[in-house]
């Protein structure tokens, strides 16, 4: 027999037994019990969320530049450090590796990339004019 069923027990009880004030008392502590559970169980989904999003903390590794990657991904996808920081919501970058730039689909955070090896080094748009046009996306 739960909380609840018990709960029952006693305000049948006290209804049986003609005492208004006291099944009054009952029902009021009825609907707090239920307010309280309501309450365990938001706590509860809130506690959930918290612990994974200091999980997906762990996984982060960030960059110099305006993205960031998770730790132990074969494909190396890269994400918009701009997005996770403001919103926690991982938008992967849209990247066009032979025209050598890459941008978020979400906040249109953007810059150019070079293949060097198996990671792209980025080089982002916020470096001014003069490295905008000195940056060669091909490493000559």
């Amino acid at each position: 027999m739960g909380f609840y069923d018990a709960f029952k027990d006693v305000i049948n009880i006290a209804q049986k037994a003609d005492n208004i004030e006291l099944y009054k008392r009952l029902l009021d502590l009825s609907a707090q019990a239920l307010d309280l559970q309501d309450e365990n169980l938001r706590l509860k989904e809130e506690n959930k969320e918290l612990k994974k999003k200091k999980d997906l903390e762990s996984l982060i590794i960030r960059h110099r530049d305006s993205y960031i990657t998770l730790k132990d991904d074969a494909t190396e996808l890269l994400y918009c450090s701009h997005c996770y920081d403001s919103d926690q919501k991982l938008i992967q970058l849209q990247c066009d590796y032979e025209g050598g730039s890459y941008i978020c689909p979400h906040c249109k955070t953007g810059g150019f990339i070079a293949i060097n090896g198996k990671r792209p080094a980025i080089k982002t748009f916020d470096d001014g004019i003069a490295s905008y046009l000195s940056f060669d996306p091909y490493n000559r």
